[in-house]
């Protein structure tokens, strides 16, 4: 299936986009990241360019790393559909980063997309999705300690309806953390997967060969 460019490259300008959510966001992609390379060496593959956070940091620590994306705008080094990732890049990376990604194809194509993306990695596959839920968050610290956090999630799935980005979401109908999981199983090993309480929106997961 071919699918219609969302979003301009003005969407991932200024403070809307850039949220203080999306920041703690970027944070735990760059922690994911760099927790999966074990040397400068090693080669990264970021699905979905969006504002060139990932990459731009990346790059000035002296990480290899090249974009993929659907828009031309975004100059990434290479374009195309990520439903078709795996004949457009050609070759293997050490780690692949697909975060905010996999939302934007309609969900009978993320199996067959997960496939190919654990194709063109020698070792991690890097996910996040969007998880809708109600749920109570918790962080708390005392300075001479470590913080303490917890997460509490209360199902109440919804009927997601198309918003011109999302085709689905994870804990509306249909759309089950549990199936989820049974897709990315299929090509690779769970080895964590996890939701930041201060950004409850984002769930990560980290998927090894």
């Amino acid at each position: 299936m071919s699918y219609l460019k969302q979003v301009s490259k003005g969407h991932y300008v200024g403070s809307n986009y850039d949220s203080r959510e999306r920041f703690i966001s970027y944070f735990n992609q760059k922690e994911a990241v760099i927790n999966a390379l074990e040397n400068n060496s090693c080669t990264v593959l970021e699905v979905g360019k969006g504002n060139g956070f990932l990459s731009d940091y990346l790059k000035k620590r002296n990480y290899f790393i090249e974009t993929f994306d659907f828009a031309e705008d975004l100059k990434p080094d290479y374009l195309g559909d990520i439903t078709q990732i795996a004949r457009v890049v050609g070759k293997k990376f050490d780690v692949v980063a697909c975060f905010e990604i996999l939302e934007h194809i309609k969900y009978i194509d993320v199996e067959s997309t997960v496939k190919q993306l654990s194709s063109i990695t020698n070792k991690y596959l890097l996910i996040s999705v969007p998880h809708s839920s109600l749920y109570l968050s918790f962080w708390f610290k005392i300075n001479i300690f470590k913080p303490f956090s917890k997460k509490i999630n209360i199902p109440f799935p919804i009927k997601h309806v198309f918003d011109g980005e999302h085709h689905w979401e994870l804990g509306k109908k249909g759309y089950s953390v549990g199936s989820f999981r049974k897709i990315l199983s299929k090509y690779m090993m769970i080895e964590k997967e996890y939701v930041d309480p201060l950004d409850c929106y984002h769930h990560f997961f980290i998927l090894k060969k």
